[in-house]
C-alpha cells in the first residue's frame, strides 16, 4: 500500500516529516509504504480560509495526475484544504484530517469538543460545524492561544495549556470526546493522554494525523472510493504562482 500524506503548507523541514513518520509507525502496518510532501507555493500554515483557500487550490495543482502513483492521499490539515476539490479530481481514496476526526468523534460521544489553534480558529470551527450539520453535537470549542509554527516549538506551553483545556471541556461542559484542532498537536499528543490519567480525568482524544492515516488505510483495503463523479479538464487552466 502507497499512501501520500500532503502537508498543504510550504517550507516544511523534513526533521518534521521525521517526527510524524516516528509517530506513525506504531499504527501503521509494515506493508503501508508513505510518501511525505509539501507545498512548493503557498502560505507557510493555514490559519483562516483565505490561506486555506490559496493553499487547497495548490495542493490540487500539485497533486493533478499522481493517482496512478500511489492508492490515497491524506490531506494533513485540520481545515482539510482542496480535500473536496482533489475527490473530484482523483479516482483514488482522499481523506482530510478534520473530516475523519469529526467522524470519529461522532462515533465516541454525544457531547464533542475541539480545540483550536486561536480566537480566530473558533469562529471557522463553528461555521465548519453548521456546514457539515453537527454543530449541536460539537457543544465547546476553545483556544490554545498559539499558531501553528508554535504548537511544535513550544511544546511544554502547549501540553500544560492542551491539559488544562480537556480538563475544563470534561467538568463544565460534560464532553466525553475532544478532537485536537490543529495536526502539529501529534507531537504532544501521548503526553497528552499521560496527563490527563494523572488527573483521572477519562475523556477520548481523538488525534487527526494517526486517525486520518488509519481512516485511509481503511478505505483502501475495502475497496472503496471518495471520488466525485465528473469531468475535470485541466487543459484550459491558466495559473499563475508567485
Amino acid at each position: 500500500m502507497k499512501i501520500k500524506l500532503l502537508i498543504p503548507a510550504t517550507n516544511i523541514p523534513k526533521e518534521l516529516f521525521d517526527e510524524i513518520e516516528d509517530f506513525l509507525r506504531e499504527y501503521l502496518p509494515d506493508d503501508c509504504q508513505v510518501l511525505f510532501d509539501s507545498l512548493r507555493y503557498g502560505f507557510p500554515s493555514v490559519e483562516n480560509e483565505l490561506s486555506g483557500m490559496v493553499n487547497g487550490a495548490q495542493a490540487v495543482v500539485q497533486l493533478h495526475g499522481e493517482e496512478e502513483e500511489i492508492e490515497g492521499v491524506f490531506i494533513d490539515c485540520f481545515d482539510d484544504p482542496g480535500v473536496y476539490q482533489c475527490r473530484e479530481m482523483l479516482n483514488i481514496p482522499v481523506v482530510g484530517a478534520y473530516g475523519a476526526a469529526v467522524s470519529a468523534a461522532l462515533q465516541c460521544g454525544e457531547r464533542i469538543g475541539i480545540i483550536t489553534t486561536d480566537e480566530e480558529g473558533i469562529l471557522n470551527e463553528e461555521k465548519k460545524a453548521r456546514e457539515g450539520g453537527f454543530a449541536d453535537r460539537i457543544v465547546s470549542v476553545k483556544a490554545l492561544d498559539a499558531s501553528v509554527s508554535e504548537i511544535i516549538t513550544n511544546r511544554e506551553k502547549v501540553l500544560c495549556a492542551l491539559t488544562d483545556l480537556c480538563c475544563r471541556m470534561v467538568r463544565e461542559n460534560r464532553v466525553s470526546c475532544i478532537c485536537l484542532g490543529c495536526t502539529a498537536m501529534f507531537s504532544v499528543y501521548e503526553e497528552l493522554l499521560g496527563r490527563l490519567r494523572e488527573r483521572q480525568i477519562q475523556v477520548s482524544v481523538i488525534e487527526p494525523t494517526v486517525n486520518g492515516m488509519l481512516t485511509l488505510q481503511n478505505l483502501i483495503r475495502m475497496g472503496v472510493n471518495t471520488h466525485i463523479p465528473g469531468n475535470v479538464d485541466f487543459s484550459g487552466l491558466n495559473w499563475i504562482q508567485r
